[in-house]
Order: structure tokens, then sequence, then C-alpha cells
């Protein structure tokens, strides 16, 4: 008898906390039900807010290639060509821009301010003409991307180019590290010393002017007949002109705008024809042949 009052006991307290055990779940279902309910309600209306809201986000206006969102500088007005003239581009944020789209092959391109003009274009809105007189440089931005590796061995030459496959990436992707073909790797240029760069601004012209006065401009004599030393010392006195790091290309740079060139970013397949203006022994920057022939103009 005592064991089966005992044996009731324990059962009654087992039952008891299994009961409790049971409302204590249906009660943190309910919680999280209502908390479920209440997150869905935010996510849709802040889903409706950036649909509707222009001033947050427009989808026609999103680059949707992964490019990095291009880092202007102080002096620097980002432009586009309308097929006459240079004009200040459209860009509220990367959500709601109209200046560049890798999707659809147009790059971004800016313009350096001479700074006795800059005040002049600091509200200036957009679709307003840039005067040529008052440009110092143009530049064109190259996001940062990984590429899959295709002849590591140098065994696979060919006599045709070959379209590069390129995938955009941000500093806080993990870098890759591919060695064999068929890996990607990140390209070198966007490692710069120690620092890991979303991207960087490459001129579009050779350096024109005078090494006092550095600029970048097109249909002008280039500078020529320097020493590396003295090339290099002038481009860092300008450095400050610029409001930037300014520096004399680099082989892997020059490499990632070719590889960015050889993508379906840019030209893909197409060769890209080399300036070869040379009339009466005088340059000209921004010039190119007709045909994919060295013969000169």
């Amino acid at each position: 008898m005592r064991l089966n009052n005992r044996g009731f006991a324990i059962s009654g307290t087992i039952y008891a906390l299994m009961f409790l055990f049971i409302i204590l779940i249906f009660a943190t279902l309910g919680l999280l039900g209502s908390r479920k309910i209440i997150l869905d309600k935010y996510k849709n209306e802040v889903l409706t807010d950036l649909k509707s809201n222009t001033d947050i986000i427009n989808l026609s206006k999103v680059d949707k290639s992964g490019a990095s969102m291009p880092i202007l500088s102080s002096n620097m007005i980002p432009v586009i060509y309308d097929g006459t003239n240079f004009v200040k581009a459209e860009f509220i944020s990367e959500y709601d821009q109209d200046w560049y789209n890798y999707e659809e092959k147009r790059w971004a391109n800016a313009v350096i301010i001479k700074n006795s003009e800059r005040n002049n274009y600091v509200n200036i809105v957009p679709g307003t003409i840039i005067n040529d007189n008052d440009i110092l440089a143009y530049y064109v931005w190259i996001p940062r991307y990984k590429y899959k590796l295709f002849n590591t061995n140098l065994m696979n030459l060919v006599n045709t180019p070959e379209l590069i496959d390129i995938v955009f990436e941000n500093i806080y992707d993990d870098k890759s590290n591919g060695t064999v073909n068929g890996e990607y790797l990140t390209h070198p240029a966007f490692t710069f010393g120690a620092n890991e760069i979303s991207g960087f601004w490459v001129s579009k012209f050779e350096s024109t002017g005078d090494l006092a006065n550095i600029s970048s401009l097109p249909n002008q004599t280039p500078i020529t007949n320097y020493s590396i030393k003295e090339y290099y010392d002038g481009v860092i006195n300008n450095s400050s002109l610029y409001g930037s790091d300014l520096h004399i290309i680099k082989n892997d740079e020059w490499a990632a705008i070719s590889y960015l060139t050889n993508s379906k970013y840019g030209l893909g397949t197409t060769e890209v024809r080399k300036n070869n203006y040379n009339l009466n022994l005088t340059l000209r920057t921004g010039c190119g042949s007709n045909t994919v022939s060295n013969a000169p103009r």
C-alpha cells in the first residue's frame, strides 16, 4: 500500500512536470509565432518602402553585376557621355543612379576638375555639361574581381582571344587563391601594398601637359622623353593636385584592365585597337586606327 501510495505520488509529480513542460512549449511557440508575425509585417513594410521610395532604391537603376561602387575623391565629378558632351551623371546612391552599369557594359567614368573651378561644379545638377577647359583628367573605375584561371601551365596557347570568366567581388569576400586551371583567383591588382581595395581609378589617356602640371586629356601630345625616375617624381609631385593617391600604372593594374576588357563586361574577344597615331612624328592621345593592323595613320 505504501509502495502504491509512493508510486502514485511520484507519478503525479511526473505528470505535473510534464503538464508544465507542455504548457511552456506551447507558450514558447505562441510567443515565437507572434514575433514571426510581427517580423514578417516589418519585412513586408520594408520591402514595400524600398520598392516605392525612390529616395532609397530604384530597381531600374541598380547595377546587378555585383561590381563595387566607385569611390569618388573630393574633386571628382561622375560623368556620362550623352553622345555629344560629357555631362554630370545622376548618382544618389548605388541603389539609385544612372551613372554606371557593368552588366550593360557601361563602366563608371569620372573627371578631375581643376582646383580653380571645383567650387563651380559642387552643386551642379545631373545633365549639366562639363566644360572641357575645366577638366584636368578623365578616369574610369575598375571594380575588384576574381577570374577563372585558364592557362596556368602556358601550354594551351591559341591564336584567337579567349573570353575571360570574371566574377565581381568586394573586400569582405574571402580572397580566391586558385592555382590551377578552372579555379578562381582574386586579381592581384586589388591588393595594394598591405591593403585590400574595392577597385581603382585609371586615367583614360596617356599623361599630357608637362611634369609640373600633369593632365590626362584626349587629342593632346603625350609626355615623352623622360626617364622613369623623372616621370615618377613628377607624378608624386602632382598628387596634391589630384586630391588622391597618384602613381605610375603597374603591370598588374594594366593586366586587370585588360582582363576586364576581355570579359563579358567589356569588348569580349574583340581585339582592342592600338593608338598608332604618328603624323609628322607627332603623337596624339585618344587616337586609334580604323582597323586592327599596325599601319600608322
